[in-house]
């Protein structure tokens, strides 16, 4: 297992009951998560100091409850910075278990001793986008979601990557792939579900396939 602990802006500080308590720069929140089955004591003096605690519905989905959170706020990551914000079903903009893959990501790029294509599907906020690009290389960044993409846009800029060669594309990935999937060095798929395109070819067949890295975030 690898594990991201190269984060500054970002800790898991305690976890019980169904729920983890993070901290997410200067701000404390507190979420559902279904892998936490323990029901330990509330220790940790930060579960009285909450900024923002998501509540989740017994009948589905669940909502916001607010103490004093901004409406967004930034954390970094080494030399990237992304813009967060609470949005449906728990989010934040940023699965920060991620930055392991970014960083793999980062040093194949460094290494590769040539220019490297990348092709980010389900790119979400762009985390992988701009760590890729800043790692040098070229990036499309692919996802079906309008206000995803604009919010990738904002982080690369935010991360000094405004004038990145980074394409942005609002587009269905599975039927993307197949015209253009094989003119890349990386392949990065980290969606939450890979059943989204399980029934498409990635690659059109005879064509040479890329380094496919692909994973699932878990919170």
């Amino acid at each position: 297992m690898w594990l991201a602990d190269g984060w500054k802006e970002y800790e898991v500080i305690d976890t019980s009951n169904g729920e983890k308590l993070e901290r997410w720069g200067d701000y404390i929140l507190v979420r559902p998560d279904p892998q936490v089955i323990w029901d330990t004591p509330h220790d940790a003096p930060q579960w009285k100091k909450k900024n923002a605690h998501y509540h989740r519905s017994n009948k589905g989905g669940g909502e916001w409850q607010f103490f004093d959170l901004p409406k967004q706020w930034d954390v970094h990551y080494r030399d990237l910075t992304f813009h967060l914000k609470p949005f449906s079903f728990k989010h934040t903009g940023l699965f920060p278990e991620q930055a392991v893959n970014w960083d793999w990501a980062s040093g194949l790029i460094r290494r590769a001793g040539r220019p490297v294509k990348v092709l980010n599907l389900f790119a979400y906020t762009g985390g992988a986008t701009v760590a890729c690009a800043k790692a040098g290389a070229a990036v499309t960044h692919v996802d079906a979601s309008k206000g995803m993409v604009t919010w990738a846009k904002e982080n690369a800029a935010a991360s000094g990557l405004a004038d990145a060669p980074i394409r942005y594309l609002v587009d269905d990935c599975g039927l993307l792939c197949a015209s253009i999937y094989s003119t890349f060095v990386v392949v990065l798929l980290f969606c939450f579900k890979l059943s989204h395109i399980s029934n498409r070819p990635l690659a059109p067949h005879g064509k040479t396939s890329p380094l496919l890295l692909t994973g699932s975030p878990i919170s």
